[in-house]
């Protein structure tokens, strides 16, 4: 069977990946055969640091293509191809507000690594090292880091997040996009920079369509891809956001390779 589309765009966390952070890996590598075959692109569509990502597919870098940070960090078969930094006086306002006003423990996610407070829970340093292989603990955040910085996140409870976006809504207004990742972190990333416009850019370079663009996703990250695919796939441990930008539903949640099990009804 023909697949009736030519690119594949996939959320990792709650989506791709089980709640261990783990897939399975032969059935992967057999529907990427199935991909190569038919001329279909798979790509990874992340808000994760690009780093985080690659140490997932060692041995298929050169066949994907890896939107991380939210879309404003791109590379295909290992080569860059799209970054997109944040000004870095709203860098600066924005980490002030979150540390002073808030109360928080940002990580500032920057071309060169990630950076968090040296005194931040180390509850939280210890979660955020899953993500940040490169994590630079600094001792004050009165100067920026030496970098360009893609987006900041935090951990947020959800009864908490409503709040918090109002709150950062009010100070920041359209300088920042607040959205909930959907797996207990809150992103504020560059306004217009998302997943959904990575892809549009890689695919005028493909000559491709959003009718012929499969896309699954589970948060409210996810809403710009969901929205740009035909045939778009929320996973049933998705939340309202995702669901209500879905055209249709993974056949198995991401646990039981609800993305893998839904992408064979197409390419076998």
């Amino acid at each position: 069977m023909t697949a009736p589309f030519k690119a594949i765009a996939v959320d990792m966390d709650g989506t791709f990946l089980d709640d261990q952070k783990q897939f399975n890996r032969k059935h992967f590598n057999e529907l990427l055969d199935k991909c190569r075959a038919q001329g279909v692109r798979f790509v990874i569509c992340s808000g994760d640091p690009l780093l985080c990502l690659q140490r997932f597919f060692p041995d298929e870098l050169s066949e994907l293509t890896i939107i991380a940070e939210n879309g404003a960090q791109v590379e295909a078969a290992d080569q860059p191809v799209i970054v997109k930094t944040m000004d870095k006086r709203l860098a600066h306002d924005m980490i002030s507000f979150l540390v002073k006003s808030m109360h928080l423990s940002p990580v500032l996610s920057g071309v060169n690594g990630g950076y968090i407070a040296r005194d931040a829970d180390p509850a939280v340093i210890d979660h955020l090292s899953f993500y940040y292989p490169v994590l630079h603990r600094i001792d004050s955040w009165a100067s920026l880091p030496d970098d360009q910085f893609f987006q900041a996140s935090f951990l947020i409870d959800d009864s908490e997040v409503k709040a918090a976006q109002d709150r950062l809504q009010q100070e920041f207004g359209d300088e920042l996009t607040i959205t909930p990742s959907g797996n207990g972190s809150m992103d504020l990333t560059i306004p217009g920079i998302n997943k959904g416009w990575a892809l549009r850019q890689l695919m005028a370079d493909w000559n491709i369509t959003g009718d012929e663009l499969a896309a699954f996703g589970d948060g409210a990250n996810d809403v710009s891809m969901l929205e740009l695919a035909k045939y778009s796939f929320v996973m049933p441990n998705g939340g309202p956001e995702a669901a209500a930008a879905a055209n249709y539903t993974a056949q198995a949640d991401n646990n039981h390779d609800g993305v893998l099990t839904t992408l064979d009804r197409y390419l076998n």
